[in-house]
């Protein structure tokens, strides 16, 4: 045999064999992703949820070839990358109970020598957890759906927008914006403000009915994040309660020339007479989003 069709076969089988480890640790994933979502027994969820990350880890860390690998199987894992593609994140949620949720998450970057990022979630209840800058060791949990990125002041800040099942009656959705300091994570900047705030907010938390759906997206085309208007009503469901619903028109948040994030009090000038869709959790590309339910058509 010829020495380049015996370098070509080698690759070939070499790239097989990698692919069907993959194939293999992926497989692995999907149960326990399957059983933390599924599962009627919390002990179940509670063991797939222990297993899930420490694996997800070792299968990132210790594979070669592993940022190429699309885990296209693992439909219950939210997984999105930003415009220039330098790093992945890996999200999901695990049910307790009707009113407590936690979420698990990791950072891969596309420079797979720099190690693996552990998002360690600690919930949303800290104080001044708006005002903030974290870590990943203080992560406010959710699973992103959409990374867009920004450059201020020479850096480059990448913005996820995510969402929190907070409790039976209510969600949110979430804007945190992410950056890396030399191989450190950092978590929040102190970019949304709104005029004449002068304590402008790390992050960005609407919360809803859970019975509704609202926008909170990067709008590529207005070059813009963009949210529902909230407000108030009496609560269906809970008596002596309020709670937040979209009016039909939009606000945002636009840089300026000088890199300066500026609110925008309404983005169209015109309302719609019922809330937008759902944005799907995952790529449109999946059979199923995250929580098992087929895409709606569009």
């Amino acid at each position: 045999m010829k020495p380049f069709l015996t370098l070509l076969v080698s690759v070939t089988l070499t790239s097989l064999v990698v692919a069907q480890s993959f194939e293999i640790w992926e497989d692995s994933l999907v149960q326990l992703t399957d059983s933390l979502m599924l599962s009627g027994s919390l002990s179940e969820r509670q063991h797939s949820y222990n297993q899930l990350g420490p694996i997800l880890e070792q299968v990132l860390s210790e594979n070669s070839g592993s940022w190429n690998y699309p885990f296209k199987k693992l439909q219950r894992t939210s997984i999105v990358y930003p415009p220039d593609s330098s790093f992945r994140i890996f999200t999901g949620q695990f049910y307790i109970d009707e009113d407590t949720y936690t979420y698990y998450g990791l950072i891969q970057r596309r420079d797979t020598r720099l190690p693996i990022i552990m998002l360690n979630d600690v919930g949303w209840s800290e104080p001044n957890l708006l005002e903030e800058q974290l870590d990943q060791e203080r992560w406010p949990g959710a699973v992103y759906y959409q990374l867009a990125q920004f450059e201020q002041n020479g850096r480059r800040y990448y913005l996820a927008c995510g969402f929190h099942a907070f409790r039976m009656f209510e969600n949110r959705k979430v804007a945190e914006v992410i950056y890396f300091e030399e191989d450190r994570l950092v978590l929040g900047a102190g970019i949304f403000a709104s005029n004449g705030d002068q304590n402008p907010r790390s992050r960005l938390v609407l919360q809803y009915g859970a019975d509704v759906g609202i926008r909170l997206t990067f709008d590529q085309q207005l070059d813009m994040l963009v949210f529902d208007n909230l407000i108030p009503i009496k609560s269906p469901y809970q008596k002596n309660r309020m709670v937040m619903v979209p009016d039909g028109s939009y606000s945002g948040y636009q840089q300026d020339e000088e890199g300066q994030w500026l609110f925008v009090e309404k983005v169209f000038h015109h309302t719609v007479s019922s809330p937008p869709l759902e944005m799907e959790v995952l790529n449109g590309d999946r059979e199923k989003d995250l929580f098992g339910r087929k895409p709606r058509k569009r």
